[in-house]
């Protein structure tokens, strides 16, 4: 029997090879209920268009569809796209996506390169469509096919491609003939000449304010927060960013522009694309390459001004503010450092009573540093020393003569080194002068002409850095209105503490406060009765001379400050007393009650995760102490050993309940330490009254750690 035979007896029909792709295709597609389906695709890029291209888009393509008898279903675009991407473009891919979900024959746009600028994603595109069973329509082209693809697709990219070089030399151009080749920097407005940039009043005295308050030693984050708080509209009219003023990365930002000090400046950087990058990278480009004009009318900032501001970028070395870490503010903010270990103390608690502590002690328990520094009152302290120790009357006087002295030192030792390089300029220009003289060098060979000649010039280069590196002293030598400014707003500083600087002359006397003190170091003394900051002031800092800053320092001012605990200020008389106290073993743990107690102490409470070895009746003599005191037991007496292995020690004992069953036992025992404690139950039972946690979870809780299934479960007294 013949095949077909055998397919007419099972109702198997029989499709033509020509009609199979057009059975499938309706097949594997849910239909939209419409014939002679159409889509339209729309988009318009960024430079120079608006909503109205699409609209003149949506009428050819609409005109087109009704000519062609087909009917429009659907409409995406893309506002504000580049067609050199199709990354990001929500509309294309939701065309696709619908294209695979309906039944559309033809998909409409206005031109080739409104789906795409780039051969590549072009003809990307245009299979994705014939794949979805739909043709590719243009309204100027008719259908689109392979050939037509390519050909549209390589004439589009190299439009692009002219579109950028004609785009570069009409800037470079504009920045020979002095005209602004690119977009606005802030503070400018446009003229009415192409290129012709006109300052904004009202922006440039933002930029002028930025500029000062930098060059007055305010730190970047406090100037964003002085110009949010005064509502000034950022460059896109949206809240300050740090980046906005400086970013290193960067030499557009406000503190790195060239054009406020009234420069033209083209060419510092160039685009180059990375494979597998979307966005090209700027790479910087070296001085010689760069295009400069002077633009004295387009001046901002004064050049002395900008100067001194780029002059302490780079000595930062890094991006200014970036080890500012968001978080409390005050005045001595990452000033204080551990005199131990030498960290940066960092703030423990908030609110009125702030108080800073070294980290590495705090967060590491390496430090042995455990004293903490009340905010409020070492400021206030600081503040005052500064006042009467460093910027008194008389260390003003002694300041002045000591530094006129050492300034006209260095002045004539610059007139010195002047001299001596000009005149070995001089002789460097006859000598090359001579090396170009028949009659001097006709018994030299050519190279050795071309070796005494390089020496010469390398010579000239290294002496003439030499000369620009020296200072100028065209400046009074002493600024008489730095100082009695200090002067006067330290007293608004003391009466004011804590200080947080509200407005740009707080502002500017905080940066001048900071820069004249520099680090603080904190230092534990009397075996951790007390600790020390010691301060010394620069005066030199804040008249912008650091060539006599080793000479304008003060002697180091050391200021004590007594411990506190959670009850106040622990006086030498409390101290002495607790330790005493500590030594004579009073409120220690007697040899009958510790056998009573000692199988109650399980290892879990005597394992250090620091590895520190301690002594289970140590760690009870040192509860006993805490609970028949009113100190801290942050600050037990040094005679316990290791403070913070005994604290957590302590800690762990209340957690666990085996301080309520050392209590209990000790009261049955009829102890006469039970009747001396102020606090026996310490604060499990202040925390058990809360709802945390109370007697019968903490037995629980010991018997699963220590296996000890027949203690009986503590009992509150």
């Amino acid at each position: 029997m013949d095949i077909m035979q055998l397919f007419d007896q099972a109702n198997i029909p029989v499709v033509q090879p020509s009609e199979y792709f057009r059975i499938r295709k309706k097949q594997v597609k849910t239909t939209a209920g419409k014939r002679n389906a159409a889509v339209f695709y729309g988009r318009y890029s960024t430079t120079g268009q608006t909503e109205a291209s699409l609209d003149r888009q949506n009428e050819k393509v609409a005109e087109i569809i009704n000519r062609d008898g087909f009917e429009l279903v659907a409409s995406f675009i893309d506002p504000e796209r580049s067609g050199r991407f199709i990354d990001g473009r929500s509309g294309l891919f939701e065309m696709l996506d619908y294209l695979e979900a309906n039944d559309v024959d033809r998909v409409y746009v206005e031109e080739p390169d409104r789906i795409s600028r780039l051969f590549a994603d072009m003809a990307w595109l245009w299979k994705q469509i014939e794949q979805r069973g739909a043709e590719f329509h243009s309204v100027n082209r008719g259908r689109l096919g392979m050939m037509e693809i390519a050909i549209y697709g390589i004439m589009a990219e190299d439009a692009v491609r002219q579109i950028a070089e004609r785009t570069m030399y009409g800037r470079i151009a504009a920045a020979r003939e002095g005209r602004c080749p690119g977009s606005l920097c802030y503070g400018y407005k446009k003229g009415d000449a192409p290129g012709e940039l006109i300052i904004d009043g009202e922006k440039a005295k933002v930029v002028v304010r930025i500029f000062q308050l930098y060059d007055a030693g305010v730190s970047i984050r406090q100037i964003v927060q002085l110009l949010n708080a005064a509502n000034v509209p950022s460059p896109r009219e949206k809240a300050w960013t740090a980046a906005a003023i400086f970013k290193r990365s960067s030499r557009f930002c406000i503190l790195r522009s060239l054009t406020y000090p009234g420069a033209l400046v083209y060419g510092q950087t160039v685009s180059r694309y990375v494979a597998g990058k979307r966005f090209p990278k700027r790479e910087p480009v070296p001085p010689e390459g760069w295009i400069v004009r002077r633009k004295p009318e387009w001046q901002i900032v004064p050049v002395e001004l900008w100067t001194r501001v780029q002059q302490k970028i780079e000595s930062l070395g890094e991006s200014p503010g970036r080890n500012e870490r968001k978080g409390r503010d005050f005045l001595l903010r990452g000033q204080i450092l551990c005199g131990t270990c030498g960290r940066r103390m960092c703030v423990l608690s908030s609110g009125a009573d702030k108080r800073m502590l070294c980290p590495r002690h705090h967060r590491e328990g390496v430090c042995t540093n455990r004293n903490t520094v009340n905010v409020v009152s070492a400021t206030r302290a600081v503040l005052e020393a500064v006042r009467d120790r460093i910027v008194g009357d008389e260390q003003i006087a002694a300041f002045r003569s000591t530094y006129i002295a050492r300034r006209n030192e260095i002045i004539e030792n610059d007139r010195r080194e002047r001299s001596r390089i000009n005149a070995r300029l001089d002789v460097i220009r006859c000598d090359l002068e001579d090396s170009f003289n028949h009659r001097h060098v006709r018994n030299l060979s050519p190279e050795t002409l071309d070796g005494i000649r390089s020496k010469l010039e390398a010579e000239r280069s290294v002496l003439r850095k030499a000369l620009g590196r020296l200072g100028r002293h065209d400046a009074a030598p002493v600024d008489d209105g730095a100082i009695p400014a200090l002067q006067e707003g330290l007293e608004r500083l003391i009466a004011g503490s804590p200080f947080c600087p509200a407005d740009d002359e707080g502002a500017k006397l905080v940066g001048r406060l900071r820069a004249l003190l520099g680090p603080i170091e904190m230092n534990p003394v009397e075996n951790g009765t007390a600790y020390t900051l010691t301060i010394s002031g620069n005066l030199a800092a804040i008249l912008d001379e650091p060539s006599s800053a080793e000479h304008a320092r003060s002697d180091p001012i050391v200021l004590r400050f007594e411990r506190w605990t959670s009850t106040g200020f622990m006086t030498r008389d409390k101290i002495a007393e607790a330790d005493a106290l500590a030594a004579s073993g009073e409120l220690r743990i007697g040899d009958e009650d510790w056998n009573a107690v000692a199988p109650m102490i399980g290892p879990n409470i005597l394992r250090d995760p620091r590895g520190i070895a301690l002594d289970a009746r140590t760690v009870v003599d040192a509860g006993l102490h805490w609970a028949c005191t009113t100190g801290n037991r942050w600050h037990l007496p040094f005679v316990f050993g290791d403070l913070h292995a005994m604290h957590l020690a302590v800690n762990r004992m209340i957690r666990l309940g085996v301080w309520h069953r050392v209590v209990a036992s000790l009261r049955e025992r009829g102890s006469p330490l039970v009747a001396k404690m102020h606090r026996p139950d310490l604060k499990v039972y202040t925390r058990a009254k809360r709802g945390r946690y109370g007697p019968e979870f903490l037995h629980e809780r010991q018997r699963s750690r220590t296996g000890d299934g027949d203690a009986p479960a503590p009992t509150p007294s």
